[in-house]
């Protein structure tokens, strides 16, 4: 794990109130699912998940409160002091095809694991939901990974229209066993359509190292930590209340 102070290569709108920033560091070697950033004027930092671990590391994020907003100020050649890696990440299973399902600023942290997943010779398909067009991105990305990517729209001004859970519906794709991350609507739809596999459960964090009990959820096996214990879970191992 680092504290350390980051080189910000890139920060760029990327869709709607969603950004993508690209820091001169390597976190190839550092296990953990998502950062830790400090921001200037804010005490608290802010969790944001590793889109890709590469020779530079990207995260991407979206302007829902003060301190990503200012977040999205930040310029090429400005440093931000990150904390992390920190959490688990999504395991790697047996299998040769693997189903990933995201909506949102969800979907970034299955970039990292599509990757891996191609890397060890899967066949990799993501559906992808947002609201509108303008919110859509790394459509492109992923497709340029290898895995096949289908994108769905609430509106339907793009691609599929209804949820990702919806477009899932209308293919026919094993039901076996899927990788998501999402708001908490649609990992309670993933839970009543699969029986296996993994979530990773978004969160509001403050500490990052399961201190300070603000991300507390209760699951099967008693109280945990999203951000100790998680942020990637066993479907069927969180209670939602």
């Amino acid at each position: 794990m680092l504290n350390t102070n980051t080189l910000i290569l890139e920060n760029i709108e990327i869709a709607s109130q969603v950004y993508k920033m690209t820091l001169d560091i390597d976190l190839r070697e550092y296990k953990g699912e998502f950062l830790e950033l400090s921001v200037k004027g804010f005490s608290l930092r802010r969790p944001i998940s590793i889109c890709d671990k590469g020779s530079k590391t990207v995260i991407i994020y979206k302007t829902i409160g003060n301190g990503t907003l200012e977040m999205s100020k930040l310029k090429k050649g400005d440093y931000i002091n990150i904390l992390g890696p920190l959490g688990n990440e999504f395991p790697i299973v047996e299998g040769n095809e693997a189903l990933l399902i995201g909506g949102g600023v969800g979907i970034p942290p299955l970039y990292e694991l599509a990757k891996k997943l191609i890397a060890n010779k899967k066949k990799v398909t993501i559906l992808m939901g947002f609201n509108t067009k303008a919110d859509v991105f790394y459509e492109n990305e992923f497709k340029e990974l290898g895995a096949k990517a289908y994108v769905s729209t609430m509106d339907g001004s793009y691609g599929f229209k209804g949820t990702a859970i919806d477009l899932f519906n209308s293919l026919n794709l094993s039901r076996d066993f899927c990788y998501a991350c999402g708001p908490k609507l649609l990992l309670l739809a993933i839970e009543r359509e699969f029986s296996d596999g993994y979530i990773s459960f978004e969160s509001r964090m403050a500490c990052g190292f399961g201190i300070c009990n603000a991300c507390q959820i209760n699951t099967i096996n008693g109280p945990r930590k999203i951000c100790k214990d998680g942020p990637v879970f066993k479907i069927g191992e969180i209670i939602y209340e």
